[in-house]
């Protein structure tokens, strides 16, 4: 009998202690994969929420880059503290590893994405986060911003302290917005956080602003026209603005200060007939931390999945220039392609991408970034012609 309880209760005691080693070692399964953060809604947008499943249901988006992403546990709460708040719900990121400091093509955020956007076109809206950390954090890439489907409205967030602080994300949301999404960005590309473990807790509320108010704001995505060639091959598909772009400026420890133009030269022999003129002043010619600088333009994706297409753009400077981290690229919600750009010099240049875009691809976006974190640009002051093209590939 002692025997047979034994081969029962060993086996069984053996199952056990497996199963509790797997949950102290690897608490990963522990996160919610859409925790119930929750979001505070002013009463003029409750309609959008009205027919929302699961109103408080946020989305966790991780890409791993040179490394594996960070590690970050969400735990969901509830908030008494926030000054004027009341109490709210919401969570908190406990960061427990980073990748290496040289890691780079990471991506971590945690963004609401479940909001009914028909009932949210043509108004202005203000979605606040509220933060605060349990150490102070320093985060070398980290943002607030609402995205519509084809344009984005944000703040930078690089510092979190252990009281609470508000950031802003002010956006007119267009007639014709494809969605409605807010998320907070812990970081992007490197893993530039301190300290490397860490508890951040966060809460949101989305609210009606005027658009007085909204202009008078900061938006880190500044509009801008920039001529863009589309191959006859694309023309008829794509129904966008092609002269419409916009313009990334993170500070970090000293964005470049640039000036567009357009420039069109009908009996150009030797280059494009019209382009864009970035007068740069200011780049860093050392080495910092957190700088980015770029112009992009989004494209409505729809006609566009599934195709194979060539991102091109001339390039030429009024002096020989040297880019540690320039480079033009694409982005189709999930990953990157890029051609990295060493250096600009007098005549005109081409560089070029091919990419396939996904069937399910959320956007198509292309991208000339100048600086980017401690990219460097020597001379830091010139004139660089941009002169951008995409053609479905042959």
């Amino acid at each position: 009998m002692k025997k047979a309880l034994l081969l029962i209760l060993v086996p069984a005691f053996a199952v056990v202690a497996g199963v509790a080693a797997v949950l102290l070692l690897d608490d990963a399964p522990l996160t919610p994969a859409a925790p119930a953060c929750g979001i505070s809604v002013d009463p003029s947008l409750a309609t959008a929420f009205a027919n929302s499943p699961d109103p408080r249901k946020w989305s966790i988006y991780s890409f791993d880059g040179t490394a594996t992403a960070p590690r970050v546990l969400i735990r969901e709460k509830d908030f008494a503290d926030i000054p004027g708040m009341g109490t709210v719900d919401g969570c908190e990121l406990e960061i427990r590893s980073l990748p290496p400091a040289d890691t780079r093509g990471l991506d971590w955020r945690i963004g609401y994405l479940d909001a009914d956007v028909t009932a949210l076109r043509g108004k202005a809206i203000r979605a606040r986060f509220f933060l605060k950390a349990e150490d102070i954090a320093e985060l070398g890439s980290g943002s607030v911003y609402v995205y519509d489907g084809q344009t984005v409205s944000g703040a930078q967030v690089t510092r979190v302290t252990r009281d609470w602080t508000e950031y802003e994300a002010t956006h007119p949301v267009p007639d014709d917005a494809e969605s409605l999404e807010l998320w907070f960005r812990l970081l992007i590309d490197r893993p530039a956080i301190s300290p490397e473990k860490n508890i951040i807790s966060m809460a949101a509320r989305l609210e009606e602003t005027d658009g007085v108010e909204l202009n008078a704001r900061a938006n880190d995505f500044t509009p801008t026209s920039c001529p863009l060639q589309i191959d006859d091959t694309l023309a008829d598909i794509v129904i966008d603005r092609p002269d419409r772009w916009f313009i990334y400026r993170y500070e970090g420890s000293g964005a470049p200060k640039v000036d567009i133009r357009r420039v069109v030269a009908p009996d150009s022999a030797d280059g494009p007939r019209a382009w864009c003129e970035l007068d740069i002043k200011d780049a860093p010619t050392n080495a910092g931390r957190g700088v980015d600088w770029r112009v992009g333009h989004i494209f409505e994706v729809a006609e566009l999945r599934g195709k194979k297409v060539t991102f091109s753009a001339k390039l030429k400077s009024d002096r020989p220039t040297e880019l540690s981290s320039a480079r033009i690229y694409t982005y189709d919600g999930t990953s990157v392609a890029e051609t990295r750009i060493m250096d600009i010099g007098e005549n005109w240049e081409s560089h070029a991408l091919t990419v396939d875009i996904s069937p399910d691809a959320a956007t198509f976006q292309i991208w000339f970034r100048l600086v980017f974190d401690d990219g460097t640009m020597t001379p830091g002051n010139a004139t660089i012609g941009f002169a951008p093209k995409v053609e479905l590939a042959r």
